[in-house]
């Protein structure tokens, strides 16, 4: 016996320890993402970025995890070897690069054809050449070598990648410059107007837009929004400067191209300034075409005018109904308060209907004690399921819960929400028809909150109670299916990554937990109930003396002492029909603990695995450094540095963090950061709002801890440093005395961005330190696009102090 007992535990321990791996591995790619998700957002409170930008980009993350699961697209087909990658990549995109390059390949069509009906206003509006843009900057015989050579499109293929936008995301904005352009997979998007105020052209499926700054690197002519979620593929210069270096006469042709049209903006640009004058309204109609596309929007206006002035007065009834029509058709965001308090009382209504089920009313016509006796005789049958006997109060009050569901059912007919691919949908007629067809919806809450006890309210009246009370019982059993719109709740809850998963899963084993125990019971109370006086039965002796609602409480106790395996054997089953029930309820409950335990175990782990992986990291550094024999107080540098850097930003690289996040919000984040703190030097302070944001998106971030050197004397200098947060001191040559103490705000090393040279005194933290630096490169780089802002900071420079290096 106790051979078996022993085995049978170790059999548990076993089974619950597999479900436990196996959910934690089901749940490791949530838990992976969750902790980048926290890292971004311990970034941004540490920057003080709250507000709309916070909540987009937490909104986007979690958008992300519908759509990918927290899969890169680099990462997705990484086993694959490069000929298979390359003929996924050719299948997928080789129709759009076609399309948008001008080159003519065998490829199948795909059914949307906006691109070829644009007209040439809309496509000047949208920024787009007026051509396919290798038509446009290659010659004809290099354009017949790419359509005749296979390997240029294999190639370019395998350089795009997708990127996901959200409805009302901005994808650039004017007068900004870009790298990449982008083709229309799925969604739509909008052209907005130069105040960003209207949309003049929607762009759909097999579109493509942002060539220009692909090719000749200039600034975005129009600010583009999505009006949809969308799934854009991405081509990005240095890509298309990489495929092209095996072609030199198509390299060559398009560098002069760029060339050429680098001058014309310079020109353009120059003749610009000197104008004293605004350009007159016939030279906008000519440039931009607003002036003709405004005036054929206003006739458009002025026609619908008239018409509802003409006929109105003889209709008045129709301002009602387009009001009427108008707040009919709401619909209601997911992230919406109102929707998250709705959701959640609907819950709790749906609860405490499923545990009334079995109540019955007291107030009836009949005296107490015949009530009880009718209670005891009504028999065992399942239509009977009675356990409480409660006043009509309680009977009321569920029905009041009963009529407050229905009325639900109308508002979730007006509830947005995430199709399979992540998709938002917020229009009213694909809302509506969602709930009405979709599993758990429309029919599924009909049956389970109609108002069963209005059918036979009338038997009330009548002269059987003992019938009222059966009928009554029975009917409203079809209340118990609002439970499954409770779960079904929960369960959407924890797919979300926004969510507290630890916390969803610990109501729903509990509430789990209760209403099986409360089933049980009430299950238990139907064993009893059927037997006849003097049977032996789980009460034996108790059953005598103890009226319905004491034997549920007896059940209740059975079933908690069962469900947690400490049973004292003051109840136990003594017919056959009794010792099978409690065999089924002993394994099912047995299996309800494991499994769950196993969900919360899995959730804990993953919870701390990213800080396990982490410390598991600094062990194989501190290993590494023990086998080269370094010095002990360089070891403790490293070690002291990783604490701060897990402290910090929970070991999430600064540089990688905002790798996959679409460029515009991106910008937006770094210029929150950057540019405030640019504007204060005296040599930035003058400069473009355009130029600064650029200049932002190239700044990186370093953190040093006590003690640290952030360079020393002889290192190359090719980079500046601006001091987020802390305190700087700058050595001498003889790194005795402190000739400068740089803190917050302040800029360390400027004038190595516009000459490199050897540093010649060394810069150490003085307590923790954050830093952004620029690099000469990247510097250059940005100048490149901004010529004259270049040539007035070469000039500045030499009248302006700052601290060297």
């Amino acid at each position: 016996m106790i051979f078996i007992m022993v085995v049978g535990a170790l059999y548990c321990g076993l089974v619950s320890g597999t479900v436990s791996a196996i959910l934690a591995n089901a749940d490791a790619a949530r838990a992976a993402f969750t902790a980048k998700k926290n890292g971004i957002g311990l970034f941004l409170k540490s920057q003080k970025i709250y507000g709309s930008l916070y909540d987009s980009i937490m909104k986007y993350y979690a958008f992300k995890w519908i759509r990918t699961k927290g899969i890169s697209q680099d990462v997705l087909f990484e086993c694959l070897p490069s000929s298979i990658l390359g003929d996924l990549s050719t299948i997928n995109y080789a129709g759009v690069i076609a399309k948008a390059f001008g080159i003519k390949v065998k490829r199948k069509q795909r059914e949307d054809t906006l691109a070829q009906n644009l007209t040439p206003l809309e496509r000047k509006l949208s920024g787009k050449l007026e051509k396919p843009f290798f038509q446009e900057t290659l010659r004809k015989e290099s354009l017949q070598q790419l359509q005749t050579d296979p390997g240029f499109i294999r190639l370019l293929a395998g350089k795009i990648r997708l990127c996901l936008f959200r409805a009302g995301d901005l994808i650039f904005r004017r007068n900004e410059y870009g790298s990449e352009m982008y083709f229309i997979d799925k969604g739509e998007v909008d052209v907005l107007s130069m105040d960003e105020a209207n949309i003049v052209v929607t762009l759909r499926e097999g579109q493509y837009f942002g060539e220009g700054s692909l090719l000749f690197a200039e600034k975005r002519t129009t600010t583009i929004r999505a009006a949809t979620n969308c799934d854009l593929f991405q081509l990005s210069k240095d890509s298309l400067d990489e495929a092209i270096k095996y072609y030199p006469n198509v390299c060559n042709e398009i560098k002069k191209a760029a060339e050429r049209k680098r001058a014309e903006l310079f020109k353009a640009s120059i003749s610009a300034k000197n104008k004293k004058n605004a350009l007159s309204a016939d030279e906008l109609t000519k440039d931009t075409g607003y002036f003709k596309l405004y005036k054929d929007l206003m006739e458009e206006d002025y026609k619908k005018k008239h018409w509802k002035s003409t006929y109105r007065k003889k209709f008045q009834f129709i301002d009602f109904f387009e009001f009427l029509f108008r707040y009919h058709n709401f619909t209601v965001d997911p992230g919406n308060p109102f929707r998250v308090v709705f959701q959640y009382a609907s819950c709790v209504c749906s609860v405490i209907i499923f545990l009334t089920v079995t109540m019955a009313v007291q107030d009836i016509g009949i005296s107490k004690s015949q009530f009880l006796n009718l209670s005891i005789s009504l028999g065992g049958g399942m239509l009977q399921p009675t356990t409480y006997v409660f006043d009509a109060t309680v009977y009321k009050f569920t029905m009041v819960l009963e009529y407050i569901q229905l009325i639900e059912i109308m508002f979730k007919f007006h509830m947005s929400y995430y199709d399979d691919n992540g998709n938002y949908i917020s229009d009213y007629k694909s809302v509506s028809r969602n709930y009405l067809f979709r599993k758990l919806g429309f029919f599924c809450d009909i049956l389970g909150s109609f108002p069963y006890g209005l059918t036979v309210i009338n038997m009330i009246y009548g002269k059987s109670g003992e019938r009222f009370i059966r009928v009554l019982v029975s009917v409203r059993l079809g209340h118990t299916l609002k439970i499954l719109n409770v779960f079904n709740v929960i369960r959407n809850e924890e797919k979300s990554i926004a969510t507290n998963l630890l916390v969803i899963r610990i109501i729903k084993f509990s509430l789990q937990g209760f209403l099986l125990i409360y089933v049980i019971a009430c299950l238990f109370v139907q064993i009893v109930s059927g037997s006849e006086f003097g049977e032996q039965t789980f009460l034996g002796d108790f059953l005598e003396g103890y009226v319905k609602d004491e034997w549920y409480m007896f059940g209740f106790y059975w079933t908690v002492a069962t469900y947690t395996a400490t049973g004292y054997g003051d109840i136990h089953p003594r017919r056959f029909f009794e010792m099978l029930f409690t065999i089924v309820v002993m394994i099912a409950t047995k299996m309800h603990v494991i499994y769950n335990m196993g969900i919360l175990s899995s959730t804990q782990t993953n919870k701390v695995s990213l800080q396990v992986a982490f410390e598991e990291k600094l062990k194989v550094v501190e290993a590494f450094m023990t086998d080269l024999n370094l010095p002990t107080p360089l070891q403790n540098r490293v070690t002291h540095f990783y604490n701060y850097i897990w402290t910090r930003t929970k070991g999430v690289k600064t540089e990688v963090l905002f790798e996959d996040i679409p460029q515009c919000i991106k910008t937006d984040i770094l210029s929150r950061v950057c540019v405030p703190l640019l504007k204060k030097q005296q040599l930035f302070a003058h400069l473009s709002e355009t130029f600064l944001r650029h200049l932002s998106t190239k700044m990186k971030l370093t953190s040093y801890t006590a003690g640290e050197n952030i360079k020393r004397r002889g290192d190359v200098g090719d980079r500046m440093w601006l001091i987020l947060y802390g305190r700087v001191k700058v050595f001498g040559p003889g790194e005795k005395s402190v000739v400068h103490l740089v803190s917050t705000g302040q800029i360390l090393g400027l004038h190595l961005l516009f000459g490199r040279h050897l540093c010649g005194l060394t810069a150490t933290a003085l307590n923790y330190v954050d830093v952004l630096h620029l690099t000469k490169e990247d510097f250059d780089q940005v100048c490149l696009c901004y010529p004259i802002v270049k040539k007035r900071l070469y000039k500045r420079i030499t009248n302006f102090a700052s601290v060297p290096l």
